[in-house]
């Protein structure tokens, strides 16, 4: 029985000094006979420390440089908004204007406090915006109408289009299917409105019985009869929200008055500079206040990026409510996910654990195809899905709290989704990856921990090299064929009645990038590449792969199809705070190999990679004192002096009028419609010019005999 119990433990030992695949490429599979090899590790590191810091200070300068040019040139740098006025107003006993004369002299341009009844008018402004599309969507229906109508007159244009008989067979049952199509879909609403049921009172008994009555008016008649009834609607929405825009008391601003908290105004203001310099500068001396003052202040807000719910929430007992309820939520979300993180680890270890319980055949695959399928590329795609999921969480949550901007919001969730993602993509998968294999060494071999923690945690190298690898090529395949996109425009779009300008605005603004969730990724995904530099330097080639495929991906998109302008742009402070994301994983490599040298007695080692790691925590320090005392948007002296005349005009901007600010009302007032060879839209656009003054466009797209639309060229620019 002993020997044969030798022989058992001489032969798992030899099973797991055996390496294959990736595991050969790995430098931790170390003994003590080959302990000298740590020497190598540790010059590595050393040197992947250095340039990480050299990479770092070349970038942030770029971005710094970039920076600059780039805000100086954007729209609305020039806006201040300010919250918390009233204190530092009613303690100095003086205006508002005055303050910023003190400032610098005749630097204002306007000064627009928030009124209180803003909530009013911004939900009649979205009543309106659907009652304008619904209006349009109409007028196309009518047009589509009469369209179909006059044009089946007009059959042998189409049948006499090509000159063979399949040619006129399919054109002819493609222009029957169009048609069928078009005129059913507005059938079906119209044929169930024939038929109105109403309740009617009995003559003889207190009763009401239920009665049906036919609508004798036709399907154009119904359709007119529900456009005036919109437009009446809109004129009365537009008369509405022009009385509450109109109030003088509105209009005027409390700018002298000695307190601008009234009832009428909130203690909420956007003030308009004659310069974006001016801008910034006054901007970034009242953000120094926010230590001792109850001042909040934002330079430069997109005020298509505002999100109005949260400025004009003015409950403060609400909003402590909300910002620590969501900062709890995401502790249940960091926690919580945990578990099906750890259980994707465990699924990449199904070889060893079918060996390990007893109802491990159960879970062990015949087919060498199927295993390793179940061991690689299943825990990988479920893994990306479960992580793809989690933006959406801390989106809503940051929202939750209170935060005003979409900018201000992308940043939140960077912070949040990269330490959940670090704790789950890295520190879980590592974990759950190697739990299987300690309990099985443990087990056999109970002594053996240093060995263990030297030598077989490591292994889970494999994971990340096919998971950067794989993440990578994800990636940058969804960003080229945008599979999203593709199948809602299959199977919820194609389907869904809209006019072709509601069509047109949504293609043109479908494609757009949320940073805040895009950066964490590839943040963890470079943290995992240094980290792995020195334990298996493998990772480093399957990194630059992954990473110039996502670069290639995204750079085709914003060359050929990225044509809308940011609403959420930090101007490269998202890439700066990415960029400082990359120290979690210089520890965590540091860590690493100090408990690696520990291990192997090399204290000689261990004393070196403390003394790296103490100068990492000095020079981040020091960066990341420099990145927050430095104000951001105030370019250098070196910068100003390199500006021209010409550029130094740009950095007095335009005014913006009350309803530039405050309006979230779209332009749509003129109504698309299609130019036809058979005059329908000609008819149409002078009916109801004259009728109801309507606005019209025929100059945007036109539609053939076979009734497909076709935008013109000259538009797509």
């Amino acid at each position: 029985m002993g020997d044969l119990k030798d022989s058992e433990d001489e032969r798992y030992q030899q099973t797991f000094r055996t390496t294959s695949k990736l595991d050969k490429w790995t430098m931790s599979n170390l003994t003590q006979d080959s302990s000298n090899r740590l020497i190598c590790h540790l010059f590595l590191s050393i040197f992947v420390v250095l340039w990480f810091h050299v990479i770092l200070s070349t970038e942030l300068r770029f971005v710094n440089r970039l920076g600059y040019s780039v805000l100086m040139k954007s729209k609305y740098q020039n806006i201040l908004y300010v919250e918390g006025l009233s204190n530092e107003l009613t303690g100095q006993n003086v205006s508002l204007e005055e303050i910023f004369q003190r400032l610098h002299p005749n630097c204002l341009d306007t000064i627009h406090f928030i009124p209180r009844n803003l909530r009013k008018v911004h939900n009649l402004e979205v009543k309106l915006n659907k009652l304008q599309n619904s209006k349009e969507q109409i007028i196309f229906e009518i047009f589509l109408e009469k369209y179909f109508k006059r044009v089946s007159i007009h059959r042998h244009l189409i049948a006499n289009h090509k000159k063979y008989f399949l040619s006129r067979l399919k054109n002819h049952l493609l222009f029957q299917y169009k048609k069928l199509v078009f005129l059913s879909q507005f059938r079906i609403a119209y044929y169930w409105a024939k038929i109105g049921l109403h309740w009617e009172k009995s003559n003889m008994f207190s009763l009401y019985y239920p009665k049906v009555k036919l609508n004798k008016e036709t399907s154009l008649e119904r359709k007119y009869r529900i456009l005036d009834k919109k437009i009446r609607k809109e004129k009365l929405i537009k008369f509405r929200i022009n009385s509450l825009k109109l109030d003088p008391d509105i209009k005027s601003s409390p700018a002298a008055h000695r307190s601008p908290v009234t009832d009428i105004h909130m203690d909420k203001v956007f003030i308009t500079f004659k310069s974006t310099l001016l801008s910034s500068i006054i901007g970034e001396l009242l953000s120094y206040k926010l230590s001792t003052q109850n001042l909040k202040v934002i330079i430069g807000p997109n005020v298509k990026d505002i999100i109005w719910r949260n400025i004009l929430d003015s409950s403060p007992f609400w909003k402590s409510v909300k910002y620590f309820s969501a900062n709890i939520l995401r502790i249940f979300v960091i926690i919580g996910w945990i578990l099906p993180v750890a259980f994707l680890g465990l699924i990449s270890q199904i070889p060893n654990i079918s060996s390990l319980i007893p109802f491990g055949k159960i879970i062990h695959f015949e087919s060498p195809f199927i295993r390793e399928v179940a061991k690689n590329l299943i825990p990988i795609v479920t893994l990306i899905i479960i992580i793809e999921i989690v933006p959406y969480f801390f989106r809503w949550l940051s929202y939750l709290r209170g935060l005003k901007t979409g900018a201000q919001i992308e940043a939140d969730v960077q912070n949040w989704y990269f330490v959940f993602v670090f704790i789950h993509l890295f520190l879980v998968v590592t974990i759950s990856s190697g739990f299987s294999i300690i309990i099985e060494r443990l087990l056999n071999n109970p002594v053996s921990i240093p060995a263990l923690l030297a030598n077989d945690l490591p292994k889970c190298a494999n994971f990340f090299c096919s998971f950067v690898l794989i993440r990578g090529m994800a990636y940058a395949g969804g960003n080229l064929l945008r599979i999203k996109e593709l199948l809602f425009e299959l199977f919820y779009y194609k389907w869904k009645k809209c006019s072709p300008h509601v069509q047109f605005r949504r293609l043109s603004t479908s494609l757009f990038f949320q940073l805040g969730s895009i950066y964490p990724i590839f943040s963890v995904l470079g943290c995992i590449g240094i980290i792995y530099s020195v334990v298996a330097p493998i990772i480093l080639l399957l990194c630059c792969i992954s990473f110039s495929m996502v670069f290639f991906s995204f750079s085709y998109l914003f060359k050929y199809q990225y044509n809308r302008e940011n609403y959420s742009e930090t101007f490269g402070k998202l890439y700066i705070q990415a960029l400082m994301q990359l120290y979690a994983g210089i520890y965590f490599m540091e860590f690493c190999l100090l408990g690696l040298f520990t291990l192997f007695d090399q204290y000689t080692l261990s004393s070196i990679m403390c003394v790296t790691f103490i100068l990492t925590v000095i020079a981040h320090s020091r960066i990341s004192k420099q990145i927050r005392s430095k104000p951001q948007r105030i370019p250098t002296l070196e910068y100003l002096s390199n500006l021209t005349p010409e550029t130094k005009d740009q950095h007095y901007r335009e005014s913006y009028n009350f309803d530039d600010i405050f309006s979230i009302r779209r332009d749509f007032d003129k109504i698309w419609l299609p130019r036809d060879k058979l005059g329908i839209s000609e008819e149409e656009q002078s009916f109801l010019e004259k009728s109801y003054h309507l606005d019209f466009d025929l100059n945007m797209y036109s539609m053939d005999l076979f009734g497909d639309c076709h935008l013109d060229n000259g538009h797509l620019l």
